[in-house]
């Protein structure tokens, strides 16, 4: 006898996907690299006073207070997000895994270099015209 003779087709789709883990009991998923950049192109991180829109063509562009920067990223085969700014940060790559605790809620953590960890919130497009 079988079990399951259809499984609705979203459903499919849900199980699908894969997630690589789940943190704590807040719930944050780490994203896989294709949801990553489904979730970022062409939108806005908004943090504590700064602001970094992450364009479909690999170009970032980012401002805090009256300084702004522009760099390069990409998303990496294992899920991290990688960026290179021009100036913040001496042009060094850094890459970040990258979590969210809801649709629009973020967590970056720095996996290569110093340690760091930021917290933004998904602005859809480019809402400070960066």
């Amino acid at each position: 006898m079988k079990l399951f003779t259809h499984i609705p087709k979203a459903l499919v789709m849900i199980l699908a996907i894969p997630l690589t883990g789940i943190a704590n009991d807040k719930r944050e998923i780490k994203q896989s690299a294709n949801m990553l950049l489904l979730k970022l192109t062409n939108q806005t991180v908004q943090g504590n006073g700064w602001y970094m829109y992450v364009s479909e063509n690999g170009i970032l562009k980012g401002k805090e207070g009256s300084y702004g920067d522009q760099g390069q990223w990409h998303i990496a085969d294992n899920g991290e997000f990688c960026r290179t700014w021009q100036s913040w940060g001496q042009g060094v790559e850094s890459c970040f895994t990258v979590t969210f605790s809801q649709d629009t809620k973020l967590t970056f953590k720095r996996v290569s270099g110093p340690t760091a960890t930021f917290k933004g919130k998904l602005l859809s497009g480019n809402p400070h015209g960066l």
